[in-house]
């Protein structure tokens, strides 16, 4: 790629900026930050100091505040996923696998955690342990059809067949 390529994907990427506003529920909130200027995704912080408990069986997930709440722009959402390093070094998900914060949700962020360890899990205020990314919703007309144009000839799950 040459270099006036890249400056223009710079100069196209610097004008076609979407804002996301966000604001403190409380004043000891911390800001959602990306760690470097390629950073896809905003960490964002517990506001609480939180002990989880290995579910032993229990659907049991935690409501952990992050002290802030977004005005998401009409025609977005917010995509909310655990961050890699909390993958890595603990045994704490997020219950939904990855959460959706649609444009008309004006409230706190919480971030649904549940301990799929066998062991206790403190995480104290101010923790990074979720990373959000604002994502363009697709406009899609959904269309009932009696049958699909595509013949399907997989029929295991999965793409190729195979389970």
């Amino acid at each position: 790629m040459t270099e006036a390529t890249v400056r223009k994907r710079r100069k196209t990427a610097a004008r076609s900026s979407v804002s996301l506003k966000f604001a403190r529920i409380t004043p000891d909130a911390k800001a959602p930050y990306r760690a470097t200027a390629s950073s896809a995704c905003y960490d964002v912080f517990t506001n609480d100091t939180v002990t989880l408990y290995p579910q032993r069986g229990q659907d049991k997930a935690y409501k952990v505040p992050t002290g802030v709440a977004f005005e998401i722009p009409e025609g977005y959402h917010l995509e909310v996923y655990v961050r890699s390093s909390t993958g890595l070094k603990t045994k704490l998900r997020l219950a939904n696998g990855t959460g959706i914060v649609d444009s008309d949700y004006v409230d706190e962020l919480f971030l649904l955690v549940e301990n799929i360890g066998s062991s206790v899990v403190r995480i104290n205020k101010g923790e990074r342990i979720a990373q959000l990314m604002l994502v363009a919703n697709v406009p899609t007309e959904l269309v009932e059809v009696d049958s699909l144009t595509k013949d399907s000839t997989h029929k295991g799950f999965g793409s190729t067949g195979k389970d």
